[in-house]
């Protein structure tokens, strides 16, 4: 089945091209990702490219494992 990208699968409005920001959880880390995604004017429903979900899986995975060589440290996190 193909979808119609011209309206959201969720509610049927327009879809518009949007800066977008991405988070990544894996183990105990979390990941944020800046890319363009294809928004809902209505509900809000992002759609995803299969080569942005492939890369989510795959920093999820390394988050996982603890491998964070390849991303970038910007900060700390603390818990009360």
């Amino acid at each position: 089945m193909k979808l119609n990208l011209d309206k959201c699968p969720v509610c049927g409005s327009e879809l518009a091209m949007k800066e977008t920001t991405k988070i990544v959880h894996g183990g105990g880390h979390t990941a944020t990702l800046n890319l363009a995604v294809l928004v809902c004017s209505c509900c809000g429903k992002r759609l995803y490219s299969q080569d942005q979900v492939r890369r989510f899986d795959e920093i999820r995975a390394k988050l996982r494992d603890n491998d964070i060589s390849e991303l970038e440290i910007i900060g700390q996190s603390f818990r009360a």
